[in-house]
């Protein structure tokens, strides 16, 4: 599988590459793992038109040579503009405990710079987080998920047009 995975850029890893997916799953990784925590979602979702998109932080695998950051701010920041050049078709933000925070984070700068935004944002091991920012309660829609290679219940939501 190492041989077809492709990089959009050296935040995103792309382990079975799919050019005519109808959807992107952009996948946040938890602390201290990296983008190869995913990897196995490829075949798991192999007979569906979704393209796994990993996201690599800096310090792990691939990234290793890289300082880690010890802040949100630019790991959210690099994501967010890593996903924006690669939003050329709806796409979903997963992430699992810390890389569901960060996935938040992504979201609220996307948001910000009037980016395409995700059809859906799922997280796992995580609390729902609102922006002291925001002068609303803001919800997002999340589905609680295993952190485990989806079944073909739990990718029943990709499915949809």
């Amino acid at each position: 599988m190492s041989d077809a995975r492709i990089s959009l850029s050296r935040w995103l890893s792309v382990p079975l590459p799919k050019p005519s997916a109808r959807m992107r799953l952009f996948c946040f990784p938890y602390a201290g793992a990296g983008g190869s925590a995913y990897f196995a979602w490829t075949r798991a979702l192999a007979h569906l038109p979704i393209e796994v998109c990993a996201v690599q932080p800096p310090g792990r695998e691939n990234r290793l040579a890289e300082l880690p950051y010890t802040v949100m701010e630019p790991l959210a920041a690099g994501a967010a503009a890593a996903i924006r050049e690669s939003a050329d078709r709806p796409y979903a933000l997963f992430g699992h405990s810390m890389g569901a925070l960060v996935a938040f984070e992504v979201l609220r700068r996307l948001r910000a710079v009037n980016a395409p935004l995700p059809v859906h944002v799922f997280v796992s091991a995580a609390r729902r987080r609102t922006s002291a920012a925001s002068s609303r309660r803001s919800t997002l829609f999340m589905a609680i998920v295993p952190f485990s290679p989806p079944s073909r219940v739990a990718t029943a939501a990709f499915r949809r047009p």
